[in-house]
């Protein structure tokens, strides 16, 4: 290697020139670079100090003066070796590695391991203590019970009265078979507008046109199956005027025709059940009808009227 020539690269004199070859994720890695708004390096940019051996996979070094014969007087530069290589000493060193290996480490593992052994202690034994626990419902079950509350909440933003009807139409269906205590329904109505008490009016008397709770659970599961699929956008505070099939749906016009055996509008199913009714487990419309025999037609015709009510009610008559 010779610095003479035509050209000088930096400064005129004493220079120190070391190459390095670097990896790919070497060179993008803003990290060996001393200050870069990109990863990449530019030209005239500072480098991180040696050892390189830390980033290149290759280095070598050569020193002197650039674009001059040295001076009278001259000193060998420090670090340079007489053949003009720079000591190799000074530009690869022992690289220490980083290790986790501390008291502060040590303290936190074990701070880990102890938690881990107190959750051990009051979880475990309970994974093993064996407990009776009942596959299916019985009206048994509802004795231990002074009473079963459920609670909807409506509020004020998108909430509406079709949205209460619908959501206590689902608590009223949840009513278990043969209750052996108090079920309670309850609707809070965070926004005290006057419409939801009568709309909560309305449903209190289609509630007591039953005769029993036997019927009453089976034709409100039924208005369950009829208005679970409905959503906000449908009959939420912002729709202005129900679509006419929703509407029908929710006052259980649809539900009071499906079941009246004497409305001579019954929609029930015709042949059999469909494969997804018998996957669930759902009752057909005949089977539903046999098991409301305490419905006489004055309980029909008391229903009827509460249902309407409430149909005309939604259409804001």
């Amino acid at each position: 290697l010779t610095l003479r020539s035509t050209s000088c690269f930096g400064k005129r004199g004493p220079i120190y020139l070391v190459a390095c070859a670097v990896n790919q994720s070497s060179y993008d890695d803003a990290g060996q670079w001393k200050t870069s708004d990109t990863p990449q390096f530019q030209l005239g940019q500072e480098v991180m100090p040696p050892p390189f051996n830390d980033r290149c996979v290759a280095v070598a070094g050569r020193c002197g003066f650039a674009c001059q014969e040295p001076p009278e007087g001259y000193v060998d530069l420090p670090h340079c070796l007489p053949n003009g290589h720079i000591n190799m000493s000074k530009l690869v060193d022992e690289i220490p590695f980083v290790e986790n290996r501390k008291t502060p480490v040590y303290i936190f593992v074990i701070v880990l391991l102890f938690g881990f052994a107190v959750k051990v202690l009051m979880m475990c034994p309970g994974i093993f203590t064996p407990y009776t626990r009942c596959m299916s419902y019985t009206p048994e079950m509802t004795k231990q019970f002074k009473y079963i509350l459920v609670v909807g909440v409506t509020g004020g933003g998108d909430e509406g009265k079709g949205t209460m009807i619908r959501n206590t139409i689902g608590m009223l269906a949840s009513l278990p078979p043969n209750c052996q205590c108090r079920y309670v329904v309850c609707n809070n109505e965070e926004g005290h507008r006057q419409e939801m008490l009568r709309c909560w009016e309305i449903l209190t008397d289609i509630v007591y046109a039953f005769p029993n709770e036997g019927t009453l659970r089976m034709f409100m599961s039924a208005w369950c199956e009829d208005t679970i699929t409905m959503y906000l956008r449908q009959l939420g505070g912002s729709v202005k005027e129900l679509d006419a099939k929703i509407r029908v749906r929710l006052s259980g016009l649809q539900t009071l025709n499906r079941l009246n055996p004497q409305s001579g509008k019954q929609e029930g199913l015709k042949e059999g059940l469909p494969k997804l009714e018998q996957a669930l487990g759902q009752q057909s419309t005949t089977a539903m009808q046999a098991q409301l025999p305490g419905m006489k037609p004055e309980h029909w015709t008391k229903l009827r009227e509460e249902v309407e009510k409430l149909d005309k009610f939604l259409q804001g008559k």
